[in-house]
């Protein structure tokens, strides 16, 4: 239990988790994650979460952001040949229309714990990111020129100049 609202009487019954609900609601949640792992359990873009609590069952976090509208994003796996094989340690940029977005290559989601190894950019509004750039561990930067088009799932593979479309 993380906190209690009465939905029968203000200001709680103006509360988003009361519409349509009735009385005493008890709302749940991690407040203190030692654990964590992001991934994509159904392959849809949209990110679940697993978290797990000091002397508690693990909690399932799954997404419906999907099933709700259109998600735009672009899954990115980095392979090294110079540089360590999972290019842990790698920095990577992804331009689109609306801006950049930076991401350090380290799989790390919690103390005790750490995610698969792709990395997931949200596009928000925008169809397509124009380029990537991988500054890779042996310290090589390479720029991956676009349009990558949103849901694509990339593998970037360090010295080559195409990345690998994966279905």
């Amino acid at each position: 239990s993380w906190f209690e609202l009465d939905c029968s009487s203000p200001p709680d019954r103006e509360h988003a988790l009361c519409d349509g609900q009735e009385g005493p609601v008890v709302v749940t949640g991690a407040v203190g994650t030692r654990r964590s792992v992001i991934f994509d359990g159904e392959g849809d873009g949209d990110l679940d979460l697993i978290t797990a609590e000091f002397h508690a069952p693990p909690q399932v976090l799954v997404s419906d952001l999907a099933q709700r509208g259109t998600t735009r994003w672009i899954e990115v796996r980095l392979r090294g040949t110079r540089s360590n094989r999972d290019a842990i340690g790698a920095e990577v940029r992804l331009s689109a229309a609306s801006g950049e977005q930076y991401r350090f290559h380290d799989t790390a989601s919690g103390y005790l714990s750490h995610s698969l190894m792709p990395m997931w950019f949200g596009l928000g509004t925008d169809e397509e990111a124009i380029s990537i750039e991988v500054t890779w561990p042996s310290g090589e930067v390479q720029t991956f020129d676009g349009p990558f088009a949103s849901t694509s799932r990339l593998e970037l593979i360090e010295g080559e100049a195409q990345p690998a479309r994966l279905e």
